[in-house]
């Protein structure tokens, strides 16, 4: 984490113990990113009767993500728990909200087959290519719409692909091209 961890205790005396177990598990956080630009945390007591706590936990990451948590020991008057087991709680949400924010940003999210249809690769360059699809139509692709177990230098003219069709800016494109069985039609 290239910024320092920021913990704010209000209405309370600072605990080196709380901070402590915030610093951890932001490092444990760290491990899974390991890209955090900062983490504020704030520990509030909350007036009234008993223990009530409230965390809130703001984390910075790359580019210009911010994931927000906000807990409170006290559910509908009912529950007080001690700031620690608050802290966790707000952390294990975070820690679930990062996950998914990674996953989204390397793209591992799940990709479902193309509903659309079939194409034969017509001619490949240097970064895009172009499908015929079953209309007879020339469809662009680029490179970086190959999807799959194959890349887009593996792919040869006369390959039968499944492909996703939009429309670009110079006409129709390929949104999404996966090799269908790798089968060659010359």
């Amino acid at each position: 984490m290239r910024v320092p961890l920021d913990v704010k205790f209000r209405n309370m005396k600072p605990s080196l113990r709380l901070e402590s177990h915030i610093q951890a598990r932001v490092t444990h956080l760290d491990k899974l990113d390991g890209n955090l630009i900062s983490c504020r945390t704030v520990v509030e007591k909350m007036h009234g009767d008993g223990d009530i706590y409230m965390v809130k936990v703001e984390l910075l990451i790359p580019p210009r993500h911010q994931l927000v948590v906000v807990k409170n020991s006290d559910k509908n008057g009912i529950r007080h728990d001690p700031a620690k087991v608050v802290i966790d709680e707000a952390f294990d949400v975070l820690e679930l909200k990062l996950k998914k924010l990674c996953s989204k940003l390397r793209q591992e999210v799940k990709v479902h087959a193309p509903k659309n249809a079939l194409a034969t690769v017509e001619s490949l360059k240097r970064d895009h290519g172009f499908l015929r699809n079953e209309e007879g139509d020339l469809v662009y692709f680029h490179r970086n719409s190959v999807k799959g177990p194959m890349s887009f230098f593996d792919l040869r003219v006369g390959m039968q692909v499944d492909f996703a069709q939009g429309q670009g800016t110079l006409g129709p494109q390929a949104r999404f091209v996966s090799p269908s069985n790798a089968l060659c039609l010359r």
